[in-house]
């Protein structure tokens, strides 16, 4: 709540978000991702603990049949993936 409160912009917020979250399930990685105008789920924050892995800001969530995308829409909420390979 204090985050929201004083920040200065949308994407200072889920800047925030990705960090807490990949602290809060200890994740390498973590996103956030949100629909845009046309539909499409677009990564717009993520943070990588370890600060190597490149950013995926801007990249299109692909909302394949069954997969973890798919499956976090149409439950509405977040879904862990243990390992994405």
């Amino acid at each position: 709540t204090r985050t929201v409160a004083t920040a200065s912009s949308l994407q200072e917020v889920l800047d925030g978000a990705a960090r807490r979250l990949a602290a809060l399930f200890r994740v390498r990685w973590a996103a956030v991702a949100l629909f845009d105008d046309a539909g499409r789920l677009v990564v717009r924050a993520d943070h990588a603990v370890d600060g190597q892995a490149p950013s995926q800001v801007g990249v299109e969530v692909p909302l394949t049949a069954g997969g973890p995308a798919e499956r976090a829409v149409a439950l509405r909420r977040a879904v862990a993936v243990a390992d994405l390979d």
